[in-house]
């Protein structure tokens, strides 16, 4: 598998590069089942047939599966529930776009002005950012894909009948695409946010945009310094990549928790220790191990928070996307995203309580004092920790 184009580039002109953009782009429709006529779904008052082919995969030392592709006019069946006659059609905007946007990634670095790379953007189906700067000083942004035209008061978080009252109005303009050309600020950052306020993110429940994202740290170091060297760029994106989100978010909430609390009590001093730690995260030499104590102690306390709140208000199975801290413990290295987790986004929201632009419909602390359940998941972390490491916390 490999891309037939560069990812990131530039052809002595301009430069380019993209991140996941994670727009809303599909939807799932419930296509209701004849049950005298198999394979027949009903679309705008007619019992219309579905389409099948047959799919072979060839299984390696062993034997090949042969099974059948339903397709509706809305895209292919995921799932079909008998009992209710509703099978489940994936529709897709980027739908039978592959090849052409496949061509407008490989056109995109033969353009030789903004005007010639937004018109390969414009082709482009799939919900990716796209990034642009030339010899001239321009920079540029385009959040490319191809994005639906919903009937309104269509809730994409959830399934519409597929009958035809909710089919799509068809594809929105790309005048509608979030774009920007040579931004006030004078610069443009991204960590797979959302690309303007309000722009409808994608349903997945494992992905979240929030107050809470890596973003806001590249944008305070840019905001210091009105202008930067190629070497200075560099040391933004080592020190945002490398620094612990949660310890900004939450060391607020850890700290007025602790406030009470004499030094000598176990769950001050961890606080102590993440109050004078500056936040990022090195590694030892073995790659493993981290060279701060943090790192390990945010991980603990933030997987018991989140045990305590997010992931024991939602129902299984979908318990287990929201339990992540982010990171894996210190002996076992860095293996978890050091992005902000789903769970640590919404606990984030959960501890600003009335601060928050989020109305909190959900006590995620079930009634119980907030300060109450911080200090809990800080006893948590100093009973796992200390039997793992000892009683220095340093």
């Amino acid at each position: 598998f490999a891309y037939p184009w560069l990812v990131f580039g530039h052809n002595g002109v301009i430069s380019w590069g993209s991140t996941a953009g994670c727009g809303d782009d599909v939807d799932i429709f419930a296509e209701r089942l004849s049950a005298e006529k198999p394979g027949y779904y009903l679309h705008n008052g007619k019992w219309v047939k579905m389409l099948s082919r047959e799919e072979t995969i060839t299984v390696k030392n062993g034997q090949a599966e042969t099974f059948t592709v339903w397709r509706t006019v809305h895209g292919n069946i995921l799932q079909t529930d008998q009992t209710t006659q509703t099978a489940y059609a994936k529709s897709r905007a980027w739908d039978g776009k592959e090849v052409a946007s496949l061509l407008a990634w490989t056109h995109q670095m033969k353009a030789k002005n903004w005007q010639e790379w937004t018109q390969q953007a414009a082709k482009q189906a799939l919900t990716i950012n796209w990034y642009y700067a030339d010899v001239n000083g321009n920079i540029g942004y385009v959040h490319t894909g191809a994005y639906p035209d919903r009937q309104s008061g269509h809730d994409p978080r959830l399934p519409v009948p597929g009958t035809g009252k909710w089919d799509w109005k068809g594809l929105l303009p790309f005048e509608m695409n979030p774009k920007v050309y040579n931004p006030l600020s004078g610069y443009i950052a991204n960590w797979n946010n959302s690309p303007q306020k309000d722009y409808p993110a994608s349903d997945l429940f494992a992905f979240l945009w929030g107050g809470a994202d890596r973003v806001t740290e590249i944008d305070r170091l840019l905001e210091q310094k009105p202008r930067l060297t190629a070497d200075q760029a560099w040391d933004v994106i080592r020190q945002t990549s490398r620094q612990d989100l949660n310890l900004r978010l939450f060391l607020p909430t850890l700290q007025a928790a602790t406030s009470g609390l004499t030094q000598s009590d176990p769950r001050r001093q961890l606080v102590d220790t993440l109050t004078r730690w500056d936040g990022i995260n090195l590694l030892n030499d073995d790659g493993k191990t981290w060279q701060q104590p943090g790192s390990v102690i945010l991980n603990v306390w933030l997987t018991s928070m989140l045990k305590r709140t997010v992931v024991a208000a939602v129902p299984m199975p979908f318990d287990k996307w929201y339990s992540a801290s982010g990171y894996e413990t210190t002996q076992d290295g860095p293996t978890g995203s050091l992005n902000i987790s789903v769970g640590a986004k919404i606990l984030y929201e959960a501890v600003q309580g009335d601060k928050s632009p989020i109305p909190q419909a959900v006590d995620l602390f079930a009634g119980k004092p907030q300060q109450e359940v911080v200090l809990a998941a800080l006893e948590d972390t100093w009973e796992t920790l200390s039997k793992r490491y000892g009683n220095n916390v340093s």
